[in-house]
Order: C-alpha cells, then structure tokens, then sequence
C-alpha cells in the first residue's frame, strides 16, 4: 500500500478531510469532528485508493493489530464513515469487497506541500501513538484518577459522560425520574424471578433502592404523575394472572385498579398536564396493538383508541408525549425486522412518519424543549442511542451502545437509560450422552449467532451473524468449521433455511425502503439471489414446501403459500400458523398464534379439500399447550409446549422446549410411536433464546439451538453534547 505521501490532508469531492484536528468539512458546512480512528481509517483507504484494503492491514496499522479490538471496532468505523459522508452523493463511499477489506470509491486529492514538511501519514499516525503513550507513561496517576470519571463531570470536553446509577445483581429496566429530579424508578428482577418496582435517592450514590411493589405480582414499568406524588405502571395480579394499570401513591403505597392491560410490559405515558393516560392496547377482535388514552380527570372513564382509528400501517410498541403536550411519539413496528418513529398531532388526529429504515425501537423520549427525541435502536443484535432533531429532521447516532429505554430528567439535558447487551451463540447438545451435557457453543468467535438450520444432503449448518456490522447468511460445517458467508446484503437477514435438495437457502431482509420485508431465495450455485414476489410487506418465519416446489410462510395470522410459477400466493386463512416444518413427503408440523400446542397435518390432502372446496382434514395435536377449550386428542397429558419457536420434528422424535416454572425450562424428546416424552436436559429459563429455533442432525444424534446468556441490565445516567 503507497504510504509516501506528502500530505496528511485531502479532499473527497467537495468533503475536506483534515487529519490534524480529526474533522471533515463539506463545503458551505461547519466542521464535524469525527474520532480519531474513524478518520485514521478513512486515511488508511484514500492511501489505499484505488485498491482493496484488506481488514487485517487497517486493524494493524489503525489498531496496532489487537485483532480482539480492531475487528468491532473496524466495522463499527466504516458504518460511521459512511454516514458521515452520505452528503457526498454517493450511493456508496466505502465499498465493502467480499472476503478481502474495503475499498473507497471516491478518488482522494491531497494537499501538496515542501519537502521539509513532508511526512508519511503512517508515520505521522505512529509518532502520534507514540507521543498518546508517553504521555500516558508519565500520566499514570491521572489515568487511575480517569477511573473516576464515571461520573463526576471530569470527562474530556465534548464527549458523552456516562455514570451507574445501579450495579445490582439483576437486571434494571424502564429507568423514570421523578419531576422534581429526585427519586428513579425502575423494574427490576434478579435470575428470570418476578419483576418489581423499585424507587432510589438519586441525591444518595450509596442508598439502597427500596421495592415499592408486591413480590407476588410483575410490573415492568411505571410513569410519574405530573405532581410526584402518583405512579402509573401495568401490573399482573398473582391472585388470578389479570393484568390491570395501576395508580399508587408512592408515600402510602395505596393501589388503585383503573382499566385491563394486554402485558404487564406495556408501554404507558400521562400528559404533561396529568389528565389522560395513554397507552399501547389491543381489544378483543383487534389484530394489532394501538394507542389509547384513558382520562384521569373524569370518574369512570372508559378507554379509548385514539391512534390509527381508521387502517393505517404497522402496529403500535412505544410511545411518549411531548413536554408541550401537543404531540405523541410512537414507535410503529411496520414488520417483523422493521420499525420506525411516527409523529401523532393530539389536536388532529394526524400521524406521519419521523424515521424512515430502522429495525427496532427499544424506547423513545422528549427533550423540555419539546425539540429533540432520543432513542434506541437495536440493529443486527446491537443497541444504540440516536437523537432527532425535530426542526431539521437530522437523525444523528450518539455512539453510545446498549441504550435501551431512555428517559430525560425532567427540565434537563441530562437522560437515564437501561443499559443493555447479550450475546447469542449457536450451541449443540448430543442427545446420545448417558450423562446430560450443558449445551457448547458451535463457534467461538465473539459475535452473535442465530437461527441455526442444518441441511443432511450438504452437512452444513447455515445461521445469521453479525460479524460484519450486519446479520449476514453464514454457514459451517455441523463441527463449526469451514465458515462461508453467503449474503453481503448490510441488511438484517432472518430465519435462513435450507431447501430439501440442500441447493438454495431461504430467508427474509428489509425490503430496499425498509418499511418492511421480502423473502429472498440464494441459489448455491450460481450465486443468484431471488425475491419471491409477494403483495404483502411483512412476511415471517418460513419453510420449504413438498419437492422444493413452494416456500410458505406466516402473513396476517394466516399461512400463505408461494410458489415459483407465476401463481398468485394461496393464502391458507383457517390456520392461524407461527412456524412450520414439512416432514417427509407431506407431513407439516407447525404450532399456531391463537393456542400454544403443536400440530400435525397431511398437507397435500388439505390442499386439495381446500382447492376442491370439499371439507377440510382438521390438524392433529401432537403436544398440548396452555389452553381451555381446545381438542388435544391423544397428545400425551402432563407434557405443555411452552414456546412456538424452540422445537423441531423428524418423522420419529419431536424435540421442544417445555416450561417448568417461571425460572426453568426442559429440553425434551417426544417419541412419536409411542406418543411419550421424557426430559434430557433441564436449563435456567434464560438459556434458550424466545427469538431462536432448533434444529437436529441425523446421525450425531445431535440437537442444535440458539443459546443466550442472562443479561445484565444497569440504569445509567447519560450526558451527550448532542443533546443541549
């Protein structure tokens, strides 16, 4: 790579790059700075220009070569770089060049300057290193005196300062200040147990958080009345498992039942005035979850939806008024991998879109100035804080990671959130052990893996990863080894599955608008990538269908199959369908959205009743869910499916994921000749991924399964320049 270069400054177009205080410029702009190894990166590929620069040459000449490191960091740089330098007009900068580095595509033009200020950038980069490390040599005492920085207000000027408010052992979710900045609030629960709420002295670093609420029922989350003297919070009853929203007087503790939730997690907020309750809700007959309010002011008030009251598109998760009062954020999942921010006018009723092309809210709120809105974002397994400038639009990542659920203080700039991250691995278990084993990771790499789906023509299992920034199509061998990655799409890939003929894989990613998804079809072969054409914007889990001739998938509750000739899809509207498995040669097995359970049908012959519009075969259940009124034929008693996800089938054994108690989970075998189940491998309730799937290797006897860790939620306490 050329390093003699006379120059550490360039242009890209009319973007002026500037080494020496770490900036980039476009023309008729202020500056932005940029971290110092974003731009050393950015350097490192016009030196490079035009060629490919391969990852190991920038994590060694950026990072020193710290592999552990450079390689997130690398990644997390150029998804930087790129944004930061969208204004360049370019549909892409910084190319990503499959299996070798990154290549920019805008020719640099560098400064000329006298001999005797010539110096190589790579020189220039190392004597600053170098400078960085002597400096720190002779600093030790104020390096240990950094340490302290979390939190007392010393943090380097223009950087994020960040602070614990809890280290508990347990997870700290849905953090809220009370008015006068005094008390935080939060749920919290230790070891999948029940959640309570919890208050703490925010004016007391070494207080105690003390529960506010019965170990005995769940609650998540609760919101502050404008005057401090009331919280608002859904809560599950362990008298009867009903779910109510509760007020309670925070200095009595005296309960208040005021109207029926869904979820003891649902989201809530009250008017700045105090006089209404909004909240996410759906009721009976609804396909979708929306926003109502509830008026606090008016004795036996009745609930009402007030969003989406006519059809309009995706379904409500979050929301959050403006301290003006005027409006409503609501986070609006589009489909199930896209999710974006609308705005709701109080006053008219009227709702538009505020982001466009995110993938999952994970909580919103408004700034005193009823200008600005932060929120997280998780993306390809990742969480970060982003900030929305209501007046330009701008949307600009805070480059704080596991921001989830952010709440300001109130009347400062200052905000709390739940910290959050985990990991996901795909694990095995052999079933033939005498002895139960704990499941392993199939890979040990650091990076999140999901979805594993394994293929007996090619022994290969295929699964997402986010190694590259993005959850990409991998595959490995059924020991882990011999990876390929398959898709380099920069898009959330999801459920991947193998055809019977082991020739193509099947998945879904974000549509090109990202307002919602399509399945997409890889042929091994000749690297194709195919879009099933499909009218609807928001597909899930799938399947392959008999000979490889059809992939069928959930749309609307209903399963919809589709098929490669030209056919209009044929939507299957009587079963209400999750996830399904085609077993030999017309056997689907597949559990259901309105029971939990699973079920057995010959779906050949149920086609053909259904085209012919004789009387449908009706599906057998081969496990019993939590359900009354439904026909469990002979599905053995005492056994209960516990998650729709977590099973697969093989024309002998079904394995799945049956719940103990609220704590533990079993691994279980049910022996369909026999039509009995016993348990292998008892796991702590949070083991097993609810978002993964299983899937069985003949012949190893060997059970494959998304494997996750219990996370460790903290609140934290964030002040940004950003946000002012």
């Amino acid at each position: 790579m050329e390093t003699n270069i006379k120059t550490t400054n360039f242009n890209l177009g009319h973007c002026r790059v500037d080494l020496s205080d770490n900036s980039i410029c476009f023309e008729g702009q202020e500056k932005l700075s940029l971290q110092p190894k974003f731009i050393e990166v950015l350097a490192q590929l016009a030196l490079g220009y035009p060629g490919v620069v391969t990852r190991e040459q920038l994590i060694e000449s950026v990072w020193d070569g710290n592999e552990y490191v450079g390689s997130k960091a690398l990644t997390n740089a150029i998804w930087h770089l790129r944004q930061q330098l969208e204004p360049l007009g370019q549909d892409t900068v910084i190319e990503t060049v499959r299996k070798a580095g990154y290549r920019l595509l805008v020719a640099p033009v560098f400064d000329e300057v006298s001999e005797q200020d010539e110096e190589p950038v790579e020189v220039s980069y190392r004597r600053f290193r170098y400078l960085s490390w002597s400096i720190g040599t002779a600093g030790t005492l104020l390096l240990c005196l950094m340490s302290w920085w979390l939190f007392t207000g010393a943090a380097e000027p223009g950087a994020a300062e960040l602070k614990y408010l809890t280290r508990d052992d347990g997870s700290e979710r849905f953090p809220k200040v009370s008015p006068d900045g005094k008390y935080l609030v939060y749920g919290a629960s230790s070891q999948g147990g029940n959640y309570s709420l919890f208050i703490k002295d925010m004016e007391q670093e070494d207080a105690v958080a003390r529960r506010l609420t019965s170990r005995d029922s769940n609650e998540y989350r609760a919101v502050w009345h404008p005057d401090g003297e009331s919280l608002y919070f859904p809560s599950r009853r362990a008298e009867d498992g009903r779910c109510f929203f509760t007020e309670m007087t925070v200095s009595t503790g005296h309960l208040r039942f005021l109207t029926a939730c869904n979820t003891r997690r649902a989201a809530l907020d009250i008017s700045p005035d105090g006089k209404e309750l909004a909240y996410i809700h759906r009721m009976s007959g609804e396909r979708r979850d929306e926003v109502y309010r509830l008026r606090l002011d008016q004795n036996d008030a009745v609930p009402e939806k007030i969003s989406c009251v006519e059809e309009c598109s995706g379904s409500a998760r979050d929301l959050a008024y403006s301290t003006d009062g005027r409006y409503i954020a609501v986070a609006r999942r589009l489909s199930n991998i896209s999710e974006d921010i609308f705005l709701y006018e109080r006053s008219t009723g009227v709702e538009k879109a505020l982001t466009q092309g995110m993938e999952d809210i994970r909580g919103l709120t408004w700034h005193h100035d009823a200008r600005q809105l932060v929120f997280g974002v998780e993306s390809s397994g990742v969480r970060r804080g982003f900030h929305l400038d209501m007046t330009s639009q701008k949307v600009t990542d805070l480059d704080v990671q596991g921001v989830s659920y952010p709440s300001f203080i109130p009347g400062s700039d200052e905000l709390v959130y739940s910290s959050y991250a985990r990991q996901y691995d795909v694990a095995y278990m052999d079933l033939d052990e005498k002895i139960p084993q704990t499941p392993y990771p199939l890979f040990y790499s650091g990076y999140s893996q999901r979805l594993p789906d394994y293929s007996p023509v090619t022994g290969r299992v295929v699964y997402t990863s986010n190694e590259t920034g993005f959850n990409e199509i991998w595959s490995s061998d059924s020991k882990g080894r011999n990876r390929i990655q398959h898709t380099v799409m920069e898009r959330r890939a999801l459920f991947p599955r193998w055809s019977a003929d082991g020739k193509k894989i099947a998945f879904i990613a974000p549509d090109e608008m990202n307002e919602g998804n399509q399945i997409h079809v890889l042929d091994l072969a000749s690297g194709e990538l195919g879009v099933i054409s499909s009218p609807y914007s928001n597909h899930t889990r799938l399947f392959w269908g008999q000979g490889d001739k059809a992939i069928y998938s959930s749309v609307n509750d209903a399963m919809v199959k589709f098929t490669f000739d030209g056919k209009a899809p044929l939507v299957i509207e009587e079963l209400d369908f999750v996830r399904g498995q085609v077993v030999g040669d017309r056997e689907l097995i597949f559990s259901r959205d309105d029971v939990n359970g699973l079920w057995q049908l010959d779906i050949q012959a149920y086609e053909a009743a259904l085209s012919s519009g004789n009387k449908l075969p009706q599906p057998v259940a081969l496990l019993r869910g939590r359900g009354s009124g439904v026909n469990w034929g002979n599905a053995p008693k005492g056994v209960v499916l516990s998650d729709k996800f977590n099973w697969t089938a093989t024309e002998t054994h079904v394995y799945f994921k049956e719940r103990l108690s609220s704590r533990q989970y079993m691994v279980s075998a049910l022996d369909r000749e026999s039509n009995t189940s016993k348990g292998v491998l008892r796991l702590p309730s949070s083991f097993l991924s609810s978002f993964g799937t299983m899937s069985y290797i003949p012949g190893r006897d060997r059970l494959l399964m998304t494997l996750t860790d219990y996370p460790q939620r903290d609140v934290m306490l964030l002040r940004h320049p950003v946000i002012n």
